[in-house]
């Protein structure tokens, strides 16, 4: 869960430098042993205090691989920071909160497009398996076109049995 290793998180985002020493040192503790790394699951209230940015419902709106996709200028940071950090070849990244394959194949073209800009600058890096997150029930019913398109996936019980059942998860 990257969002943990950052604490102050609502004072903004960690740049691409923090984040890449936080997931660099949880590689090399790891090593030889792989660790997957999710990608930021915020919703846009944990990032902001701008009261024209507040939604409504902040665990259904702009949440997760929504919130990462609508803010691409981060998520390619925090994509640039986990492919550096994956220089041993032990890292893996996990998308949360993903609905369908679309998610999936805008998520691997920005990973794609900063891993050949990191190799043109002199950074060839191994392959970085990417995983879904099973989460919501959109997820569960297309799982057959998704699986198409990962390495992995993982399944979130909280949110998708709170989404499923229509219950509070704490």
């Amino acid at each position: 869960r990257s969002e943990y290793l950052f604490p102050n998180i609502a004072g903004g985002l960690p740049d691409e430098d923090a984040q890449f020493n936080a997931y660099e040192r949880v590689a090399r503790a790891c090593a030889p042993d792989g660790v997957r790394i999710r990608a930021f699951d915020l919703h846009v209230d944990q990032i902001t205090y701008l009261a024209e940015n507040r939604e409504t419902n902040p665990a259904l709106g702009l949440r997760a691989i929504r919130l990462s996709l609508a803010d691409e200028k981060r998520f390619r940071e925090q994509i640039r920071a986990i492919l550096r950090a994956n220089s041993r070849g032990n890292v893996s990244i996990v998308f949360p909160m993903i609905s369908g394959v679309d998610d999936i194949l805008k998520a691997r073209n920005l990973i794609a497009e900063e891993k050949r800009l990191l190799a043109d600058g002199g950074l060839p890096l191994p392959e970085l398996p990417v995983g879904a997150m099973i989460e919501v029930p959109a997820a569960v019913l297309t799982i057959e076109s998704i699986v198409k398109h990962v390495d992995f996936i993982c399944l979130g019980t909280n949110d998708l049995v709170q989404y499923l059942l229509a219950a509070d998860r704490d």
